[in-house]
């Protein structure tokens, strides 16, 4: 015999069916949004860890990593052209060295550095007069060395030559002509590396005594690479190409820079890299 079901033990059910049906679905949209908020904060964390490894750090304890850059990068390349050695007329204290300094170095040889800041900004007269404003030099010095540390001087280098200070400019009345030097210095960019707060550029240089006609690995040819044709001149395409397929055996140098609080280089020194 069947037993019947009264009205009221079916309303039951159809509840109770209810209440799991209820239960389920938030039970799932619980799920859902704890998913969510965990690939969400993955996402985050990933695009934290992106931002700061392109910074210089790696992720694991922060320990520095190195970051190549691009050689040809216009601001890598301003900061190598006042720099460089081959650009630089103090010999006795920073050509050539294994290790240099800055803060070490003579006021003349800091100056040295930076009339390769200032040379673009240099007017000069149809009387021969040479004069470059103060502002100009200032800002030279200091994006150099660091904001605050220009003073001015009575004397500054602009080549071979010497600007006197008066009112708000440097200048001298008459150029003096350029000796012709028959020593071709060639350096060039091998790589650039950022490592957290600090950059450093590795250069080449070649040396091309034309008089003798020799290459050399340095300036007084102690090291001679290579006695070239009487007959051929070896123009700056050429040294670069040599420097390419030679940069081993040449000398290397390290110039190191540092960033300030505002993001701004400033020059350390540099190290001989390549014995």
């Amino acid at each position: 015999m069947k037993k019947r079901v009264s009205t009221s033990e079916i309303e039951l059910a159809k509840s109770s069916t209810r209440k799991v049906f209820i239960l389920s679905t938030l039970c799932v949209v619980v799920l859902f949004v704890v998913v969510g908020a965990l690939c969400l904060f993955n996402v985050d964390n990933m695009n934290n860890n992106d931002d700061f490894e392109k910074k210089g750090y790696s992720i694991e304890k922060n320990a520095k990593v190195a970051i190549s850059l691009d050689n040809e990068d216009e601001n890598i390349k301003e900061l190598f052209e006042i720099v460089k050695m081959s650009n630089n007329l103090c010999t006795e204290d920073y050509i050539e060295k294994d290790y240099v300094d800055v803060s070490k170095l003579s006021d003349r040889c800091k100056w040295e550095l930076v009339s390769a800041g200032y040379k673009n900004n240099v007017v000069k007269s149809k009387d021969g007069k040479i004069t470059v404003e103060e502002k100009y030099v200032k800002r030279a010095y200091e994006k150099l060395y660091g904001i605050g540390t220009y003073k001015r001087a009575d004397t500054i280098p602009y080549q071979n030559m010497t600007l006197l200070f008066k009112d708000n400019y440097y200048y001298i009345d008459k150029a003096v002509d350029l000796k012709k030097d028959t020593l071709v210095r060639n350096e060039i960019i091998v790589k650039a590396i950022r490592e957290g707060d600090s950059l450093y550029i590795t250069s080449s240089i070649v040396y091309y005594e034309k008089n003798l006609n020799l290459l050399c690995r340095d300036s007084k040819c102690k090291y001679v690479l290579e006695t070239i044709d009487k007959n051929k001149s070896y123009d700056e395409d050429y040294l670069n190409l040599y420097i390419e397929h030679n940069n081993k055996k040449l000398y290397q140098y390290t110039y190191k820079f540092e960033a300030d609080d505002g993001g701004f280089y400033h020059y350390l020194g540099y190290q001989k890299t390549n014995q």
